[in-house]
């Protein structure tokens, strides 16, 4: 999902040359329309919070391939107006509009609808053999607690838990590996609008979108890796540690 900009994009466009048959989703069909044509590969108009799209996008990666063999739920927002306004009084409050559900619907309940549908699809006509997986993509946000953008840091971490639990259980109940990448800034138009320019100013490391691609292929195509929380800053991978919370959590089960 989100294959028509940014690091969706770049992992269209990275895949198909690399052989792989892509069926990308996204909203804007202008764009993915445009990516279509230059990548090769194929388009299905996908907004993530409906629950039919995400089921017709990966009904038509089955229609045509016969086969999935790897997931990738990317489809982002960023944060929404502020919410916690210093500002706000006891009247005011009553009269502000309901906060915005966007971000937290695209971010969180897209992920689920996106991973729930892929659990069934990923295993149709596959054997016990074949090498299948779900790969989520985060951000630092959801390991870095931003101040500022407090919405987006709550969905961000919220993708790394549910990446986590899964990975806990779809290998050993349905044969998926499961793992989650965690761009830090990446030269998005996403980005372009939020944090890149004090980045760039700044000097400070900036993944292209590519790089990004390549990190989220190099974890769909290798068989061994599963529970991986991998962060991606200035083009190099890091493995983050959950030793930690395998202690903490050693008595719930978990399996961490």
């Amino acid at each position: 999902t989100g294959g028509a900009s940014g690091i969706g994009e770049a992992l269209t466009h990275e895949a198909t040359k690399r052989g792989a048959q892509v069926v990308f989703g996204d909203i804007n069909t202008e764009l993915g329309e445009r990516v279509a044509s230059s990548s090769g590969a194929a388009f299905v108009k996908c907004d993530v919070t409906s629950y039919q799209d995400v089921l017709s996008l990966f009904k038509e990666a089955l229609r045509k391939h016969g086969r999935i063999d790897h997931a990738v739920a990317n489809a982002p927002v960023y944060e929404p107006p502020p919410l916690f306004e210093p500002t706000l009084t006891l009247q005011t409050i009553e009269k502000a509009s309901d906060p915005s559900p966007l971000t937290v619907n695209v971010n969180i309940l897209g992920s689920i609808f996106f991973s729930r549908v892929a659990t069934v699809f990923l295993r149709e006509g596959a054997s016990p053999t074949d090498d299948k997986s779900l790969t989520f993509i985060s951000s630092a946000a959801g390991v870095i607690y931003a101040p500022d953008t407090p919405i987006y840091t709550t969905t961000k971490a919220g993708i790394i838990g549910l990446g986590s639990a899964l990975a806990a259980k779809l290998p050993k109940t349905h044969g998926i590996r499961v793992n989650v990448v965690c761009p830090s800034v990446t030269d998005t138009p996403l980005a372009a609008i939020h944090v890149l320019p004090f980045f760039q100013q700044a000097d400070l490391p900036v993944n292209t979108a590519t790089e990004v691609a390549e990190s989220i292929m190099g974890l769909a195509s290798s068989p061994d890796r599963n529970g991986k929380v991998l962060y991606v800053e200035g083009g190099k991978n890091y493995a983050l540690d959950r030793a930690v919370y395998a202690r903490c959590l050693s008595g719930l089960g978990t399996g961490l």
